[in-house]
């Protein structure tokens, strides 16, 4: 009966020094930190930027007839930041996304908006 409690001892020193080998290594931490962080930072965006982008875009559009091009241009920056922000949070990508990385650029996002405005006057 010693032999199978020294056994079983033995057995849960070498799980226990797996246990430690498997944990969480300091960029691993890192990597959770940055993910809370823009978890927090989505958050922000999509609950209080989004809508009052949205009620720009109408009082532009209701008063214009069109919506604002600078306007556009930061929903459409503001659309690549958090899918970017998504991508990383959910451990899709290692590309870290504003605020820990630059600002989507605006050009692409400017030739989309100038594109669609071309499609929509030729209708």
């Amino acid at each position: 009966m010693s032999e199978k409690l020294e056994e079983n001892k033995a057995f849960e020193e070498v799980s226990a020094k797996q246990d430690l080998a498997d944990a969480p290594k300091g960029k691993d931490w890192k990597k959770i930190a940055f993910v809370v962080l823009i978890t927090v930072v989505l958050y922000l965006e999509v609950i209080y930027l989004v809508p009052l982008l949205v009620l720009t875009s109408a009082a532009f559009y209701l008063i214009k007839g069109q919506v604002d091009e600078r306007v556009a241009t930061f929903s459409g920056a503001l659309v690549e930041a958090i899918a970017g922000s998504l991508s990383y949070a959910l451990f899709h990508s290692d590309n870290k996304p504003w605020p820990l990385g630059p600002w989507p650029s605006m050009n692409s996002v400017v030739e989309e908006v100038v594109d669609d405005k071309k499609s929509s006057s030729s209708d």
